[in-house]
């Protein structure tokens, strides 16, 4: 970290740590210089640090250059989510979605920002209630795989999203059979690798699982970033 910003020329910095258990901060905190102060509001640099499969992955950038915005703008944010999307079309430089299935949409987040990203429809599908509203929006309030009449009433699409509170496996062999069927041919797939938790303890073994799940539900070519 310290090599980082002394490339960067900078004489001092105040920093924010993402994602990293308290020992971790403990431990930065000792290898950074003086001039280095972590803080938790108005942080000039932030650094997102995580530990999977006994690998640290370590990112530092300017706060205004970071996909997670300011207090003041995540005002007008229906939730977080809606920033994650914006960093996948970004990475993937994937086009502007037009007619968009999001599942496990609730409250929003990923549907909110299809549609300032251009799409001229986004069907939401999620039992729990969103906190968008917009003529382009169609909540269809069930699980996806009781969907389909909904579905079929509004095809075809050019892309699913998925950030369903779900292991990613369960969530692609879920809508797969629900939404496939109204896809028009070269749609896309965005579905959310959630991190390692109690339920999902080896990165790499869920990778290969999720991306088994994709290859049976038709999806072919997957990019995957952590």
């Amino acid at each position: 970290v310290a090599a980082a910003y002394d490339a960067a020329a900078a004489t001092s910095a105040t920093l924010r740590v993402r994602g990293a258990a308290k020992t971790l901060k403990a431990s930065l905190l000792e290898a950074l210089p003086a001039r280095y102060v972590l803080t938790q509001r108005g942080a000039s640099h932030e650094i997102s640090l995580d530990v999977v499969d006994g690998r640290a992955f370590v990112g530092c950038c300017r706060s205004e250059d970071a996909f997670v915005p300011a207090a003041d703008a995540e005002a007008s944010a229906a939730s977080r989510a809606f920033y994650k999307l914006r960093e996948a079309v970004f990475r993937f430089e994937l086009p502007s979605f037009k007619r968009v299935v999001d599942v496990g949409a609730a409250p929003g987040g990923w549907s909110q920002f299809c549609l300032r990203n251009g799409a001229e429809l986004v069907v939401a599908v999620d039992p729990a209630a969103l906190e968008v509203e917009d003529a382009k929006l169609v909540h269809v309030r069930t699980r996806v795989e009781d969907a389909r009449e909904a579905l079929a009433k509004n095809a075809p699409y050019d892309a699913v999203v998925c950030d369903a509170n779900a292991h990613p496996a369960a969530a692609c062999r879920a809508l797969g059979p629900a939404v496939r069927p109204f896809l028009e041919d070269g749609a896309v797939l965005v579905l959310t690798l959630k991190q390692p938790s109690c339920a999902t303890k080896k990165a790499a073994t869920d990778r290969e699982e999720v991306l088994a799940a994709v290859a049976a539900q038709g999806f072919v070519e997957p990019r995957v970033r952590w």
